[in-house]
C-alpha cells in the first residue's frame, strides 16, 4: 500500500489555494509511480478552518475542490474508490456535519457516473 502523506506537504495554517496546489502536486507523483487497482479515500473534516484540532484553514468549498479532486483523480483512471469519513472536531457540530454532507454530495455524484457506465 502506498500513502498519499508521503508525497503531500501542507504547513499549519494552510488555506485552499495552498493545500490544492500540494493535493494536486501529490496526485502527480502518485499517478507516475503508482497504479494502484484501488484507492482508499480517508475524506477528514479535521482540515476546516472552523475545526478545534485541525491545524489548517480550509473553507467549505476548498474541502469541495479537495473532494472533488480526489474522485476525478480515480474516475479518470477508472480505479474504484472507497471512502470512509474521519476528522470533524468542530466547535460548531453544524459545520463539521456541514463538511461531512458536502463531501457526501460529491461521492454521490461520481458514483452516479460509475453507474452511467455499467
Amino acid at each position: 500500500m502506498l500513502r498519499l502523506q508521503r508525497y503531500f506537504w501542507c504547513t499549519d495554517g494552510c488555506g485552499d489555494a495552498d493545500y490544492l496546489q500540494a493535493l494536486e502536486q501529490a496526485l502527480l507523483a502518485l499517478g507516475s509511480r503508482f497504479k494502484p487497482s484501488l484507492v482508499i479515500y480517508l475524506a477528514a473534516a479535521d482540515p476546516f478552518e472552523g475545526d478545534r484540532l485541525g491545524r489548517l484553514k480550509l473553507s467549505y468549498d476548498g474541502l469541495q475542490a479537495r473532494d472533488r479532486r480526489v474522485f476525478d483523480w480515480a474516475w479518470q483512471r477508472r480505479v474504484p474508490l472507497a471512502m470512509t469519513m474521519a476528522g470533524g472536531y468542530g466547535h460548531r457540530i453544524e459545520e463539521t456535519v456541514q463538511v461531512q454532507i458536502n463531501t457526501w454530495r460529491v461521492a454521490i455524484e461520481y458514483w452516479r457516473r460509475w453507474q452511467q457506465c455499467r
